[in-house]
């Protein structure tokens, strides 16, 4: 049985990579930790990167996996290069609100929700701008998933809605009606 992964603040989210057994997680002091997890083997930090003085909110590897996003409470959204554990790119004000979630779409897409209820889609290629900036929710967007073929990214609301959107149009295709519950992340 491995040791326990331990860190010294509260972890807020966890992401596994794509293809390797690597952990990386974010915690509520701004840290950022890379973690190699083979099953009956020890676990061996590979990083430690303090991102932001505030918390880590949300993370999600890269569909290559050669990188960590994390986004923080301060509004930014960085690049951990799991190579080298460092700091590799940086978007300031990433959101006008704290984000919430995150999810890789695909090589060059990227979603983020935040606590006002906006997704926006993300081109790694591009600059600093979103793709697509849709606010559709009127609480925060509470998880990000995606079908198989890539095509559609699905948003769920804690005000108790769902919205689909089309990952290559860039625009919202259906918004449910209210659940009348909570829709949270499981």
């Amino acid at each position: 049985k491995p040791p326990r992964i331990k860190d010294t603040a509260n972890i807020s989210d966890i992401a596994f990579h794509p293809s390797e057994y690597i952990l990386g997680s974010g915690n509520l002091d701004g840290y950022v930790k890379l973690h190699r997890c083979v099953p009956d083997s020890l676990n061996e930090q590979l990083a430690k990167v303090r991102v932001s003085k505030e918390s880590c909110r949300c993370t999600t590897f890269t569909a290559n996996g050669k990188g960590l996003l994390v986004m923080t409470a301060d509004k930014f959204m960085r690049c951990i290069d799991v190579e080298t554990g460092k700091v590799n790119r940086s978007l300031k004000n990433a959101h006008t609100s704290s984000p919430y979630s995150i999810l890789t779409i695909d090589t060059n897409l990227v979603a983020s929700g935040d606590e006002d209820g906006e997704l926006k889609i993300w081109d790694l290629r591009k600059s600093s701008e979103a793709v697509l900036c849709e606010k559709q929710f009127e609480d925060y967007i509470s998880d990000i998933a995606v079908d198989k073929k890539r095509r559609l990214i699905f948003a769920t609301s804690a005000g108790g809605t769902v919205a689909t959107y089309n990952a290559r149009q860039r625009k919202c295709q259906m918004l449910s009606d209210n659940l009348e519950c909570e829709v949270m992340a499981g």
